[in-house]
C-alpha cells in the first residue's frame, strides 16, 4: 500500500498535520510491534503528546489504526488521537496521540494502591469495562489486555494499543509476560486455520473472542482488589499457561465484597458461554459505583429552627440491598423521601438544600449518572480540592 493511500486517509477523517519541528524534548519510552513511542512537547503550548512511529513499510497498520480510532475516538476512556507527523526525513510516520500522565495501570497501582478505596477501585474497573464495552459496540476486540498497556491520566482509565485487535495473533507474538491474563481459550484459536474463516465461522470466532476480553477484565478486576500481578510469586511460563488451562486462579483477596469477587470470578470461568458480556459487566457494576459514592456523601434533609434562623439538619446515608432509605424526624418538613438505586434507577424528591462532597476521579461518574436519571436538575455546583 502507498503513501498516497495514506494522505487519502489523513484527508477522509481530517486528521490534523503536525510539522516535525513543531515538537522538542522528544523521548522514546516504548516500542510496540510497529514501531517505537516517544513522549514530546508540543512548542505550540507546551503540552505534551505522545508520538507512535511507522515506517513505510508499515502504511497499512497506519491506516488500520486510523480507521480503528476514528470508531472510537468520541468516547473519554479512549486515548485520543490528535493528528500525524512525519520524521523530517520522511521515512517514518508518526501518530500523535494523547500523553496519560499517569503511566501504566501497573505503575499507577504500584504507587497508590494503599489510598484507593472501594469507590476509586470500582470507579477504575467501571471505566475499564465501558472502554471494552465501546470496542465491541463497535466490532473492535481487544485480544491484548493487561495492567501494562493500560494507562492513567489524571487518575481515569485509559484504553490504548487496539490498533493490532482486530487481527488474530500467531502464537510466536504471544509474551509470557501476559499469559495470567490470557484466556486458556485463546490457545486452541490462534494459527493458521483462523484465517480461513466464511462470515458465519467469522461471527461465532468474534463472539468467542469478545469472551476472551472478559477473561482478562476478570485478571484485572482481581488486579485492581489486590494491588498485585497475578500469580507474582510464580514463573511467567508454559507451566503456568498449563496450569491456568487447568483451572489454577488467584485466591479471593480478603475484604473483597461478596459482589465484586462474584463478578470477576464469572469473569474468568473456564467456560466462555458462562461468562457475562461486557453489558452485563456495566450493568452490574454501574449500582455498585452509586452505592459506594451513596455512602461516603452527606446529605442535608429537613429543616429545624435555630434560634432566629432555619437551617438543615444533618444525617449520615445509610442504604441496605441497594435501596437508600431516610428516615426523618418526626414533625421536619418532607423535603427529602428516598433514592431507589436498584438497576441505577434514582427517584428523588425536591432537595432545598444539598450539599455533596465527591472525589475528583468521580464526579465524572456522578454526574453523568444525575444527567441520565435526573429530569432536569436545577443544581450548582463548585469545585474545590480537598
Amino acid at each position: 500500500m502507498t503513501t498516497d493511500a495514506l494522505e487519502q486517509c489523513v484527508k477522509k477523517y481530517h486528521l490534523k498535520y503536525y510539522k516535525y519541528n513543531e515538537f522538542d524534548q522528544i523521548k522514546e519510552i516504548g516500542g510496540g510491534l510497529v514501531g517505537k513511542v516517544y513522549k514530546a512537547n508540543w512548542k505550540q503550548n507546551g503540552k505534551c503528546l505522545v508520538l507512535k512511529s511507522f515506517n513505510l513499510d508499515n502504511v497499512e497498520e497506519i491506516i488500520s489504526e486510523i480507521k480503528l480510532y476514528h470508531e472510537v475516538n468520541f468516547n473519554d476512556v479512549m486515548i485520543k488521537l490528535y493528528g500525524i507527523s512525519k520524521t523530517d526525513s520522511d521515512k517514518e510516520y508518526l501518530l500523535v496521540k494523547e500523553y496519560a500522565e499517569g503511566g501504566t495501570l501497573r505503575n499507577y497501582l504500584e504507587a497508590k494502591f494503599f489510598s484507593l478505596n472501594w469507590g476509586d477501585k470500582y470507579g477504575l474497573a467501571l471505566q475499564l469495562s465501558n472502554a471494552i464495552n465501546c470496542l465491541h459496540e463497535n466490532g473492535i476486540v481487544h485480544k491484548d489486555l493487561h495492567s501494562n498497556n493500560i494507562l492513567i491520566h489524571q487518575n481515569s482509565i485509559k484504553l490504548a494499543d487496539f490498533s493490532l485487535s482486530k487481527r488474530i495473533k500467531d502464537a510466536g507474538q504471544i509474551s509470557f509476560e501476559t499469559v495470567p491474563y490470557l484466556d486458556p481459550e485463546v490457545f486452541g484459536i490462534i494459527g493458521e486455520n483462523s484465517r480461513y474463516l466464511n462470515s458465519s465461522e467469522e461471527n461465532k470466532q468474534i463472539k468467542k473472542q469478545k469472551k476472551s476480553d472478559i477473561y482478562s477484565i476478570g485478571v484485572l478486576f482481581w488486579e485492581l482488589s489486590s494491588g498485585k500481578k497475578p500469580f507474582a510469586d510464580i514463573k511467567y511460563d508454559l507451566s503456568l499457561a498449563e496450569r491456568i488451562a487447568k483451572g489454577l486462579r488467584e485466591k479471593i483477596v480478603e475484604g473483597t465484597p461478596e459482589g465484586y469477587s462474584v463478578l470477576y470470578s464469572k469473569c474468568w470461568d473456564h467456560d466462555p458461554d458462562k461468562r457475562p458480556t461486557i453489558q452485563e459487566i456495566v450493568d452490574t457494576l454501574t449500582p455498585m459505583v452509586s452505592q459506594q459514592i451513596i455512602q461516603n456523601l452527606k446529605l442535608n434533609h429537613g429543616l429545624f429552627l435555630n434560634g432566629h434562623k432555619i437551617e438543615p439538619s444533618k444525617r449520615a446515608v445509610l442504604f441496605e440491598d441497594g435501596i437508600l432509605n431516610i428516615s426523618l424526624y418526626e414533625g421536619q418538613p418532607i423535603v427529602y423521601t428516598f433514592i431507589n438505586d436498584r438497576d441505577s434507577n434514582i427517584y428523588a424528591s425536591i432537595f432545598l438544600s444539598l450539599k455533596l462532597l465527591i472525589p475528583q476521579n468521580q464526579f465524572r461518574t456522578f454526574w453523568t449518572m444525575i444527567e441520565k436519571h435526573c429530569m432536569k436538575p436545577m443544581v450548582i455546583y463548585s469545585q474545590r480540592k480537598f
